[in-house]
């Protein structure tokens, strides 16, 4: 393993171009990061089969994305995020990983998900 593949990036959103990412994927960093686009948000929202209540925020829900992440030179996990906002229209966000193996919250989304 190299050394790179042990670190992992945050970046929060507008902190990082397509570019910016690649860079770190190419460098072997393991990235964990919020996508700066509302608009590519809501267009990548429309591949999530099923969305899950979160139980913990009233009125947010996530799913998994489901269209091919091509922007990106490694592999990413997708999974958009939904919030009603208070004009009643909703909000869109996603967040991606390249994390290795599953985390605690994402397999409990997948199995919701493959049950639902």
């Amino acid at each position: 393993m190299l050394p790179n593949a042990r670190t992992i990036v945050r970046i929060d959103a507008g902190s990082g171009s397509v570019g910016e990412i690649n860079w770190l994927l190419e460098q072997d960093y393991q990235v964990m990061a919020k996508d700066y686009s509302g608009q590519r948000a809501h267009k990548l929202a429309f591949s999530v089969p099923n969305w899950i209540a979160d139980p913990r925020i009233d009125g947010r829900q996530v799913g998994w994305v489901r269209e091919p992440a091509t922007a990106y030179v490694r592999a990413v996990r997708r999974i958009a995020v939904r919030c009603r906002k208070k004009n009643g229209q909703w909000g869109w966000g996603d967040h991606f990983d390249t994390l290795p193996g599953r985390c605690a919250d994402r397999d409990q989304a997948v199995r919701t998900q493959d049950d639902g």
